[in-house]
């Protein structure tokens, strides 16, 4: 739908909103995950431009499932819907790591210490129009990383840089 806005005079400005949805039908196979792109059209021509989308504003408060789920769900999802990338720049605690998820709607399921001393934390998360994102975050000694899964790949995509942002103080 049209944003609607007065005519403006030159060196003025207005502000609008448009209410913020994702669906997965209008995503373009080939785009960039977490790119939105924009054509404003104006008395001049129309003027293109992108910016970065979080993942964030979409994650739902009712993302959590059942511990006893995870495990058929990353297996049935295919290994090339899947996102790894390190984490950095954040305290390397479990606590303040499970904080910072549930904050941003991703919910901690389950912990699992590891052999290198770290822990694993097996995470889901689901989008406000219903698809189930699932990870899994590595808290090690000195390094941190997330591995992620979704029905969408490009939602997978989106969810490393999303939770870093929600770990970044």
């Amino acid at each position: 739908e049209p944003l609607q806005v007065p005519p403006l005079p030159p060196q003025q400005s207005h502000s609008a909103s448009l209410p913020m949805t994702f669906s997965t039908e209008k995503t373009a196979p080939t785009g960039q995950p977490g790119v939105l792109q924009v054509a404003m059209k104006n008395s001049a021509g129309v003027c293109y431009f992108q910016d970065a989308v979080s993942l964030a504003p979409f994650l739902s408060e009712s993302g959590r499932i059942e511990s006893s789920q995870y495990p058929a769900l990353w297996q049935a999802l295919p290994p090339a819907n899947q996102a790894v990338a390190p984490l950095s720049g954040f305290p390397l605690e479990v606590p303040f790591v499970e904080s910072a998820l549930g904050r941003g709607n991703v919910h901690v399921l389950h912990k699992k210490q590891l052999q290198s001393g770290g822990t694993a934390l097996y995470c889901s998360a689901k989008t406000d129009a219903g698809a189930t994102l699932l990870c899994e975050v590595q808290v090690l000694p000195a390094a941190a990383r997330c591995a992620a899964r979704c029905e969408v790949a490009a939602l997978a995509q989106m969810l490393p840089p999303t939770i870093q942002a929600l770990l970044t103080p």
